[in-house]
């Protein structure tokens, strides 16, 4: 940065750089460059070594506009585009993402909507299979939404949505209330469910957890909360203590997207981590050596499924099994998939499931 150049924090995580008398682009782009050099440069934290990423959004006078409220509100427009692609990138401010913040606005609105009279929210289910001789172990409820003249709205379109409002917590709540209606139904089968950071980092969240599953008289030890690596680092002290009462309530505790962010061993010893959950082309024999379980996800062919067997994951999910159903699919979804294995290894699996899930493997 230049002399000239104003930079000042505007709350939280996120700054303001002001730059005039600049050349244009390139210096812009010079600058934004070197800013996620820097960042990306770990560093050691209390033993640990820490990687940070950062999102840039940028917007240029008099191309954006000349009124300084204007032109930080459209850069913050930028900023949020800059995340939903992947982070660790800079993107500049145009007119559609204009566009784009009010169709998030609408879809805000919409969403609230659907969350106090119920139509449109809906919560699928994707069976997990053990690797030897596939019974089906577990499923993963995933929440789905059917907008009245949108159409099905991709959870990857509403879900930060609902983080950034709130709106994560009634919504969160009332798919957790879904998935143990239908853990009752399937006693012998874990629920996973998936957690997001704003929902583990709020005051009071395990216990509004338990009592929740309670009311729906589901066991906790069939309920299995699936969370991402990035939540373990976010707070870390705080969200070890939410996940240690949530584990000594009975649940198990699994680690989604093993291997594509931090994977840090030490976190899974840190954290008293039940499974990892990694994408198929990550897949080794690391949980077996840890004493956890490995899922591997995005399975689709018989060729995906015979080498990752061979490579020692425990479960797998994916294609190949089934898509994510309905609460009311067809119930001969779950004899069809158990019928492709053994009688004996069906059977070995299921008698294991009926064992208290503790702390381990």
């Amino acid at each position: 940065m230049r002399a000239s150049d104003t930079f000042a924090r505007l709350g939280g995580d996120q700054f303001a750089i002001v730059q005039v008398g600049i050349a244009g682009e390139p210096d812009v782009e010079a600058l934004c460059a070197r800013i996620l050099e820097t960042v990306r440069r770990p560093f050691n934290l209390l033993g640990h070594e820490v990687f940070l990423g950062a999102s840039i959004g940028i917007a240029l006078a008099p191309e954006a506009g000349d009124e300084r409220a204007d032109l930080l509100r459209k850069a913050d427009i930028a900023l949020y585009r800059a995340k939903g692609e992947g982070r660790n990138c800079y993107r500049y401010f145009t007119p559609s993402l204009d566009e784009t913040v009010q169709l998030r606005s609408r879809l805000e609105e919409d969403l609230r909507t659907a969350l106090a009279d119920g139509e449109g929210l809906q919560v699928f289910y994707q069976p997990e299979v053990a690797s030897a001789g596939q019974p089906v172990i577990g499923l993963e409820a995933l929440v789905r939404w059917q907008h009245p003249t949108r159409g099905l709205i991709s959870p990857e379109q509403f879900i930060p949505i609902a983080e950034e409002t709130g709106l994560i917590m009634p919504l969160g709540e009332w798919v957790l209330r879904q998935a143990c209606i239908v853990s009752r139904r399937w006693p012998e089968l874990l629920m996973a469910v998936n957690l997001s950071p704003v929902q583990v980092r709020s005051s009071g969240f395990a216990e509004r957890v338990i009592e929740i599953v309670r009311e729906c008289g589901a066991d906790p030890r069939r309920i299995e909360f699936e969370i991402t690596e990035g939540t373990l680092l976010d707070n870390g002290e705080f969200t070890g203590k939410v996940l240690q009462s949530l584990r000594e309530a009975g649940f198990r505790i699994a680690l989604d997207d093993f291997g594509t962010g931090y994977s840090s061993l030490n976190y899974l010893r840190q954290f008293e981590i039940d499974k990892i959950k990694i994408d198929r082309s990550f897949v080794q024999p690391l949980g077996r050596a840890l004493g956890l379980t490995v899922t591997a996800e995005g399975v689709e062919t018989e060729e995906q499924k015979r080498l990752i067997a061979a490579m020692g994951a425990s479960e797998m999910q994916g294609f190949l099994f089934s898509q994510a159903v309905p609460e009311d699919w067809d119930a001969g979804l779950l004899s069809r998939l158990n019928a492709r294995a053994k009688p004996n290894e069906a059977r070995s699996a299921l008698t294991t499931l009926a064992l208290p899930m503790g702390s381990g493997s």
